[in-house]
């Protein structure tokens, strides 16, 4: 009878200590997604990669209608996609801009949409590959960070204004006319 006792004790101990290590376990911190998303670009600003960093747009005008939501690889591929590239001399000029493009002035969307990808901005390095993807082209004009949506395509417009030639800004400017008018 001591002995059934002892066992219940031992039992009731050993569960107690399994759910409480369960539940501590799911309250450990989580890395934030877009602090993920922008840790090889943040890597990137801070060390001595800016020598080699080189960023490339690819776009489609406002004006054209696709039959489906389009994807970033197929809007890469897409047969009407524009392109133009900005090299490091130009990107150096701008330092202050391209450290704007943080987690702190990104803001996570409540509600994720799906994707329609317009435009798509990749800043590549020589020493790290492909570090971050900006991709206009959720609900409200969202942009996705290297996959995770996140509010504020203000930030993507004056990427674009810094480094876009004056005719293609333009026709850039009919996905933010409504940012513009503000």
């Amino acid at each position: 009878m001591r002995q059934s006792r002892l066992c219940r004790v031992f039992l009731t101990v050993a569960m107690i200590t399994v759910i409480a290590v369960l539940a501590l376990s799911g309250c450990r911190a989580q890395p934030a997604p877009l602090q993920d998303a922008l840790a090889d670009y943040e890597k990137v600003l801070k060390t001595d990669g800016l020598d080699g960093l080189r960023l490339s747009v690819y776009y489609i005008d406002p004006s054209i209608l696709t039959r489906s939501p389009l994807t970033e690889e197929q809007l890469l591929s897409f047969e009407s996609v524009q392109k133009f590239e900005v090299d490091n001399a130009q990107l150096l000029q701008h330092i202050e801009l391209l450290k704007t493009i943080n987690a702190e002035e990104l803001t996570p969307v409540s509600n994720p949409s799906a994707l329609n990808a317009r435009l798509c901005c990749i800043f590549e390095s020589d020493y790290a590959g492909q570090v971050l993807q900006l991709t206009l082209g959720g609900e409200a004009n969202s942009i996705f960070v290297n996959g995770v949506e996140a509010e504020n395509c203000e930030l993507l417009h004056d990427l674009l204004a810094a480094f876009a030639p004056e005719e293609v800004l333009h026709v850039l400017n009919g996905y933010f006319a409504e940012y513009i008018e503000q």
